[in-house]
């Protein structure tokens, strides 16, 4: 567990296991500084929920500038599949209402 830059001895699960390369630590440490940074951004803008924005924003601030492309393009696309999910979750809703379709194995 994650405990300001330690590892939480009283936890069975090491930072190994939860990496291949052993570098979970690190991860979180990064997760941790972007994390409070974004909340710091957010507080400062006296918004309460962080936002991409802020992410983005965070990174800036923190000098990862160069990652903001990849961050911005990994969120365009996820904002692309969740709408595609959503699509097909209301098509199949529609589906069902309009045919009158039941779920497999139901009589």
């Amino acid at each position: 567990m994650y405990n300001g830059g330690y590892i939480n001895t009283s936890d069975s699960l090491s930072p190994v296991m939860h990496s291949p390369d052993g570098n979970a630590l690190y991860y979180r440490k990064f997760i941790n500084l972007i994390s409070s940074e974004s909340n710091e951004v957010c507080s400062r803008e006296d918004k309460r929920t962080i936002a991409p924005e802020h992410v983005l924003k965070a990174l800036e601030v923190l000098g990862f500038g160069e990652y903001i492309e990849d961050v911005y393009s990994a969120y365009e696309q996820h904002k692309v599949e969740t709408i595609v999910i959503v699509y097909v979750l209301l098509l199949l809703v529609s589906c069902h209402q309009t045919f009158g379709i039941v779920n497999a194995g139901q009589n």
